[in-house]
């Protein structure tokens, strides 16, 4: 069984890497902006 939890969060590449480090977690996927500034899935 796999828990996924979803969030919306202003910088959201900062708040992943914040994330990661926090939790220990790491990104198996990931969808960024036409820019590349923004996750839309991650």
């Amino acid at each position: 069984m796999k828990n996924h939890t979803q969030v919306y969060v202003k910088n959201s590449i900062e708040a992943v890497k914040t994330y990661c480090k926090a939790f220990g977690a790491e990104i198996t996927f990931e969808i960024k902006n036409d820019s590349g500034t923004k996750y839309e899935h991650c």
